[in-house]
């Protein structure tokens, strides 16, 4: 729960401040929340097909090979159809913010595509008397940024101790946060396509 001072009406933008990579690392989707999502890759692939989220990759959400394909995890859909044409794209169908990050795409374990899925940020207008505490339920278990734009002369930004923070000493945090996390991220693909590769000529030596 959080609360900050308020004036007459508030407009209310909330926004995960920890997210898995940024947006220029991989390709990206951002859809609202609760609506379908389709994660794109356009490669052929014979053998079995499956998307499973980065952070567990042994945990399949969808696969397809030559005779059928089949949805591992409810909710995630992959086209038989599609498959045979070379489409091997992945379709969320209630997209929330427990589905956020990276999935990817392999064909007989051979990474093919990467992408992130993000949610819209929430916007909710509210309307106050002057002078009155502003109290926020959020249904979401991750640290967030709450944004408010209002009529009074305190722009700032509330955390979830109700303390209120300049926007740019926010901005300057997070900034050098996600800086270090795409970082760590790009390095962790990179390693792990390396391995892969290695894992392929040991077993074809």
């Amino acid at each position: 729960m959080q609360s900050c001072g308020s004036a007459l009406c508030v407009l209310i933008l909330l926004t995960n401040t920890i997210t898995t990579v940024s947006e220029s690392a991989f390709p990206s989707v951002k859809v609202n929340l609760h609506d379908s999502a389709t994660l794109s890759c356009y490669r052929r692939c014979s053998g079995l097909a499956k998307w499973t989220e980065f952070s567990k990759p042994t945990d399949a959400l969808a696969e397809c090979d030559r005779t059928s394909c089949r949805s591992v995890k409810e909710g995630y859909q992959m086209v038989h159809d599609q498959y045979l044409k070379g489409n091997l794209s992945l379709t969320i169908t209630d997209a929330d913010f427990s589905k956020r990050g990276l999935y990817t795409s392999d064909c007989d374990g051979k990474d093919l595509c990467d992408v992130q899925l993000q949610i819209e940020p929430l916007r909710s207008p509210v309307q106050m008397k002057p002078g009155k505490s502003l109290m926020l339920k959020l249904e979401i278990s991750d640290l967030v940024e709450v944004y408010y734009n209002s009529t009074g002369d305190h722009p700032d930004l509330c955390t979830d101790e109700g303390a209120a923070v300049p926007v740019w000493v926010f901005a300057l945090v997070m900034a050098a946060l996600l800086t270090v996390i795409v970082g760590s991220a790009v390095v962790i693909v990179l390693l792990r396509r390396k391995v892969q590769q290695c894992w392929i000529r040991t077993e074809r030596n």
